[in-house]
């Protein structure tokens, strides 16, 4: 498999994470909080997830098989910590924004609404990282 489609591969699993899982997550509770939840969903969902954790059981023993599990979880721990760093500098230093009704919201607070936004920050520097983006400098 080439390294580019491997890099693409992660960025959408990485993305899926940040973006598509928080999303999922607040339908579920909204779901949960009806009066009847969908029975069929939770079954979907359990044969999706089951067939997710085979897919990372085996590429777990790929890792170990060729002695790479260790030294690629201390990479991508230090390279989460630094994502993490980036990510509340941002929604730390976010501006006021005001809008014509006079309405003011912190950027802090708009970034911080919603757990998606701080992973669609990771998920646009990991595509930047990529070279997957357009420069417009």
């Amino acid at each position: 498999m080439a390294t580019e489609l491997i890099q693409t591969a992660d960025l959408h699993f990485r993305s899926y994470l940040h973006t598509v899982m928080p999303l999922h997550e607040s339908l579920v509770a909204e779901m949960c909080a009806q009066p009847k939840p969908p029975l069929e969903l939770a079954t979907i969902l359990e044969d999706i997830g089951q067939q997710y954790m085979a897919l990372a059981d085996r590429l777990a023993r790929a890792l170990i098989e060729k002695d790479h599990l260790v030294e690629e979880a201390d990479t991508d721990a230090a390279t989460e910590a630094q994502l993490d760093r980036f990510v509340e500098a941002v929604i730390a230093k976010a501006d006021v924004v005001s809008f014509r009704d006079g309405t003011t919201v912190t950027g802090s607070e708009a970034l911080n609404a919603f757990p998606f936004v701080a992973g669609a920050i990771r998920t646009a520097v990991l595509l930047a990282r990529s070279g997957k983006t357009k420069s417009t400098a």
